[in-house]
């Protein structure tokens, strides 16, 4: 998720991925609503926008130690 798909999931009331109830640590992971997932177009809309995310999230990313490697 970047800022052309974050507006998405806001409007949709999606809290990040908090994998315990008792800590109050919280993942950058959010969970596609079920409207969404029971619709094939939409679906494949929110899975478009997020692979054009996931793009632009790796060309902004400064390349590790272990990436020059390769």
């Amino acid at each position: 998720m970047d800022d052309s798909n974050k507006l998405d999931y806001k409007r949709a009331v999606i809290k990040p991925f908090q994998p315990f109830d008792h800590k109050p640590m919280v993942m950058p992971y959010y969970e596609v609503p079920v409207d969404i997932l029971e619709n094939r177009e939409k679906l494949a809309e929110w899975a478009k926008k997020a692979l054009f995310a996931s793009r632009n999230k790796s060309k902004r990313q400064k390349p590790t130690k272990a990436m020059e490697i390769y």
